[in-house]
């Protein structure tokens, strides 16, 4: 009887799946650098969301109800600053195609989408304009740093 993963004769051979703790070098090696602006995107929304229901809102209220708004906007852009940074230091370790161009690209397009739509349902006003200036700053300083950090504590491969 033939071993279970032997393909028959004159066919092609199977393709493996990933085993989690591989090698992601070959994964990595195809994937381009606008996917790590997708990556960055997406890990600072999800962090970002995180971290408003469960630290932000919680620490920033009690701010704003002693009338202290300027205390409550920088708890909330700083839980938005670190999941930017968490996500531009993944770009920084893991992509190694990705520049820190694309991390900070991914965080600032998140803020630009989320304005828009906050823009569409709710309509203009000035402090929407500097709101987004301010999150857009704040979460592309954010991945930037953490890119830095990401790239700076990543050992060079042997």
């Amino acid at each position: 009887m033939a071993a279970p993963d032997a393909s028959p004769p004159g066919d092609k051979p199977r393709r493996r799946l990933p085993v989690l703790g591989g090698s992601p070098a070959a994964e990595d090696a195809a994937r381009p650098r606008w996917q790590w602006s997708v990556i960055v995107a997406l890990g600072t929304l999800f962090g970002w969301l995180l971290l408003e229901m469960v630290a932000a809102a919680p620490i920033a209220d009690p701010f704003a109800r002693q009338g202290r708004h300027e205390l409550a906007a920088a708890v909330h852009l700083l839980a938005l600053a670190l999941p930017a940074a968490g996500a531009g230091a993944l770009a920084g370790r893991v992509g190694k195609k990705s520049r820190w161009i694309d991390a900070v690209l991914g965080a600032v397009g998140l803020i630009v989408g989320v304005s828009a739509v906050a823009y569409l349902r709710l309509g203009s006003s000035g402090l929407w304009l500097g709101a987004s200036a301010f999150a857009s700053a704040a979460a592309g300083l954010g991945a930037a740093i953490g890119f830095a950090l990401g790239r700076r504590n990543h050992a060079p491969e042997a």
